[in-house]
């Protein structure tokens, strides 16, 4: 990881906070192309589940970024899902942001799979 993210995880752990300063940086180092892929969110899941308080534009930066990389073709397969339940155990949670998400993906799939159906199930 490129040692100005390790500072933003340092931040997040000492403060349990991510604001508006470490998203910018977050922004910058992770996101200048405009596309996350999944190791970029699997980071931002880690320091999720490191934080107590999280600003709304994160959360909506990581459902954003989740999506994309979830969403295929209007498909959620069993790969994706797969990837989505490891992708909550990083974060540690499964608050009211994370049952949003999922019912985000649920209602933008055109298909699921029964991987991500039980997943949904079980977490809202």
């Amino acid at each position: 990881m490129i040692s100005g993210l390790e500072r933003v995880r340092a931040d997040v752990v000492a403060t349990g906070r991510i604001g508006e300063r470490e998203l910018d940086i977050i922004c910058r180092q992770l996101y200048p192309e405009g596309k996350l892929g999944r190791e970029e969110v699997e980071f931002l899941a880690s320091i999720r589940g490191d934080a107590q308080s999280v600003i709304p534009a994160f959360e909506e930066l990581f459902a954003e970024a989740v999506k994309l990389n979830v969403l295929e073709g209007g498909r959620i397969s069993s790969d994706g899902a797969s990837w989505l339940r490891r992708l909550f155990l990083l974060s540690a949670r499964i608050d009211v942001n994370t049952r949003r998400l999922l019912g985000e993906l649920q209602r933008e799939a055109k298909h699921v799979c029964p991987e991500f159906q039980s997943l949904y199930d079980e977490c809202t």
